[in-house]
Formats: C-alpha cells, structure tokens, sequence
C-alpha cells in the first residue's frame, strides 16, 4: 500500500434538496424559476428557461420559507436543462437566513433517522 493514500475531495457544504419557486431578473427581464435538487450556503440548481450562458450574473430571489426569503446575485456555471449557479454577492443578513435555514432542514432530515 502506498504510502500516502489519495482521498475523493469532500463536499466543502451539505446540499440540501428542496422544491420552491422563486425568480431571477437577466438584465430588464423577470423570469420565474425553481430551486431544484440542490442547495447549499454557495450555491444553488436552478430550472430555468432562457437564454442564459456561463458566466452570466443573475439577481435571484427565493422564499425559503412563509416567513424568509433570500436575495443574492448568482453566476451561473452549468448551463441547462438544469442551471447551476455560485453565489456572488450576498448580504449577511441572507447568508445568516440561508445557513439556518439549511441547518434547520439538516437537523430535521437527520431527525427522522
């Protein structure tokens, strides 16, 4: 056995599976959209319809719950079917309702167990 073993790189944040509709604004257009599959405190998958490319900045918005919702610019690194996006920019107050919120799913997924 080699001296020095190589591991797979772990997942740096917990992704989390949801199904919520929000919208992203591309420029002067608004275009609904759905948080599909992923979700975690950099980023996200989105099911999006148009004509988006890698490296395009979109303003997403997103209601994590009936009471919270994010905002955040997003730019997007896996073009469709599914979108996948970094988050760029976000206020801290967001980040602190995103890690929450991804904590609170956690806790309850790891609850059922």
């Amino acid at each position: 056995m080699p001296a020095e073993r190589r591991l797979a790189p772990k997942r740096e944040f917990f992704r989390i599976a949801i199904d919520r509709t929000g919208h992203v604004r591309h420029g002067a257009e608004t275009i609904p959209c759905h948080v599909v599959v992923n979700l975690t405190e950099k980023g996200v998958q989105l099911q999006l319809t148009g004509p988006f490319a890698t490296g395009d900045r979109l303003h997403f918005e997103v209601a994590l719950t009936e009471r919270e919702s994010i905002a955040c610019t997003v730019k997007v690194i896996i073009r469709p079917p599914l979108i996948g996006a970094v988050i760029e920019s976000i206020s801290s107050q967001d980040q602190t309702v995103l890690s929450r919120f991804i904590d609170e799913v956690n806790t309850m997924n790891l609850m059922r167990f």
